[in-house]
């Protein structure tokens, strides 16, 4: 398999609407680019030009928060 780029592999996870944080991405960074990012802003700026984005707030059962990503679709 051809190796992606992190952004690439983001906009992968997007379109197949696939659960995008910052823990996901890390894992599939490090399968894919064999380096993992913990920059996930960085990786969405040029994807946020292409597609809709939108972050939304959770909260895991121990009371953490995260920021969930996904395209909205119109």
């Amino acid at each position: 398999m051809k190796k992606q780029t992190q952004t690439q592999v983001v906009e992968r996870m997007l379109l197949n609407k696939e659960v995008v944080t910052g823990s996901t991405v890390y894992t599939q960074t490090k399968k894919y680019c064999n380096c993992a990012s913990l920059n996930l802003h960085v990786l969405l700026r040029p994807l946020k030009k292409k597609y809709n984005i939108l972050g939304e707030w959770q909260t895991d059962d121990n009371g953490n928060r995260f920021k969930s990503w996904k395209i909205k679709r119109k």
